[in-house]
């Protein structure tokens, strides 16, 4: 496309040690065309791509008794490795935070490297109102290999919406909901996790370089943000893809271990 800001519709990606949150680094996300290509791992720089279903290492939180308005986290921008080299089907890797209702809709925002639409690495805000498959998908700004972001999907009690944030800048074309989950979903559950839409392709992180997930919170009804409580799995691959969580609430990690590609 002629600009770097990009809207897509068509099926959707799915349903501690102390650091210091650099927020004045990233305050500025600047619309500027980049393209980086992430280290391959030798595994999966030669592996089919096998089965075009996503895939997940992450981890979620389904309270009982109320909707959570918000999901937020701090996290480690990391290369995984595209099956095939990059050379396959329109694949990506991502990783994100969540408001979703158990696959009848979904609200998130992230970062996402891809083979298609003419740019790789980049933050996305993304949703679709009752999972039906039309989403809205908004790619923009320039995130680097090895940093970290702070991103929030937050219901608004102005508007209902939920809004998208990095580093608590309003990312462009809106960014938010035009529907409020409260009204529109029967459930809500919050989630964090890695990604990928093949399972040939690794999900960010390795085993030396883990990616952190540090700062995660939920807000409650009284719209406070609030340490997580796990209770759910984002479902990982059991062939390859690792979570491992290393304190009680706020902080994981996810990774590929190994990767053998073979599931």
């Amino acid at each position: 496309m002629g600009s770097d800001l990009q809207w897509l519709r068509g099926s959707p990606l799915s349903c501690c040690r102390s650091r210091r949150r650099d927020v004045a680094a990233a305050a500025v996300l600047v619309l500027v065309y980049l393209v980086i290509q992430p280290p391959q791992t030798a595994d999966a720089a030669l592996a089919s791509c096998g089965s075009s279903t996503a895939n997940f290492s992450g981890r979620g939180y389904d309270p009982s008794g109320y909707k959570p308005r918000g999901a937020e986290a701090e996290i480690d921008v990391n290369a995984g490795a595209l099956c095939n080299g990059g050379s396959g089907p329109d694949t990506f890797f991502t990783s994100w935070v969540m408001l979703g209702s158990g696959g009848n809709g979904y609200a998130q925002v992230g970062h996402m490297f891809k083979n298609f639409g003419g740019t790789s690495l980049r933050f996305f805000w993304e949703y679709d109102q009752t999972g039906s498959g039309s989403f809205t998908r908004v790619f923009w700004g320039n995130p680097v290999f090895g940093n970290h972001h702070n991103f929030r999907a937050s219901r608004h009690t102005s508007d209902g919406h939920i809004h998208f944030t990095v580093e608590g800048n309003n990312p462009p074309a809106g960014a938010e909901t035009n529907f409020d989950p409260l009204q529109q979903w029967n459930n809500i559950i919050a989630w964090w996790s890695s990604e990928v839409a093949h399972t040939g392709s690794d999900v960010p992180g390795t085993p030396s370089n883990k990616t952190d997930y540090e700062f995660v919170h939920h807000k409650n009804t009284s719209e406070n943000w609030q340490l997580q409580n796990w209770n759910l799995d984002a479902f990982p691959s059991p062939c390859y893809f690792v979570e491992n969580e290393v304190t009680s609430d706020s902080f994981f990690r996810s990774w590929t271990s190994s990767p053998g590609h073979t599931c």
